[in-house]
């Protein structure tokens, strides 16, 4: 049965069970001579009234209304209560009073010109590409994205290594030692822990050289990560290098033991 509900008032008129009063679930103990004289006499709020009885600022305005004990208006509520004196008044700026005849810090100061092409969101002549002329919609670049992505390739990347990615695998790096290399990590990606058992063309199982160096195809150089990792592996090679090689001992430790 719901709490309050005509359910459980029907159970509790049959049984004749008495329900409890408001006050005495609150545990008030509060007279109305007391209350008066908190409220009217010492002029504490409501709120701080109800603070002090340990009780809820609803409990107060229960009893004010069973004791009929008239409220005061805002006026008289807020006379001795006022906030603290805020330095974002009108003529007062961080605390300095601004007063009548004092000149103010940019009088005679002109704004610097940031008319044209010196504006920020200038528009009316866009900044065009500088091999084909095309305009372009983002100011702080120089080429459209076609022949962005057309120079940003090779020696004139961040990541460049001297072009060893182009350089060709080992004879024994084949299908049959990747196959070796997935089933002893039991095709898990050892960074991000997903098992994957089908090929798909978002995602699919990859072997990754730890030194970077293909033509070391070791055992213990080797771990199997899924395509967004091994993407994600190729910066910050250094620090990659040295997280595989402690990961690799613990894999290798482990398929000792599960071959036990």
């Amino acid at each position: 049965m719901k709490r309050g509900s005509e359910e459980l008032k029907e159970h509790m008129s049959k049984r004749s069970i008495e329900r409890k009063s408001w006050l005495s679930i609150q545990k008030i103990f509060l007279t109305k001579e007391e209350l008066y004289d908190l409220y009217w006499n010492k002029k504490e709020s409501m709120y701080k009234i109800a603070k002090i009885c340990g009780i809820t600022i609803q409990g107060i305005y229960y009893l004010m209304k069973r004791y009929n004990i008239p409220r005061r208006s805002i006026q008289e509520a807020t006379k001795n209560n006022k906030p603290p004196s805020s330095p974002f008044k009108k003529g007062i700026y961080f605390g300095y009073g601004f007063k009548k005849g004092n000149i103010p810090w940019n009088a005679g100061k002109k704004r610097p010109e940031i008319s044209g092409q010196k504006q920020w969101n200038w528009q009316n002549k866009k900044p065009k590409c500088i091999d084909c002329g095309k305009s372009l919609t983002v100011y702080n670049r120089k080429r459209c994205r076609k022949h962005f992505y057309e120079y940003y390739r090779g020696e004139n990347t961040s990541n460049w290594k001297g072009g060893i990615a182009y350089l060709p695998y080992g004879p024994e790096f084949n299908k049959k030692l990747k196959r070796k290399i997935w089933e002893r990590d039991n095709y898990i990606c050892q960074l991000c822990k997903d098992v994957i058992l089908t090929q798909t063309k978002n995602k699919f199982i990859t072997v990754h050289h730890i030194d970077y160096n293909k033509l070391n195809n070791d055992e213990k150089n080797l771990i199997s990560l899924c395509n967004f990792c091994n993407s994600s592996a190729n910066t910050k090679r250094e620090e990659w290098t040295r997280f595989f090689q402690n990961k690799i001992n613990e894999v290798i430790y482990n398929d000792r033991i599960n071959k036990i």
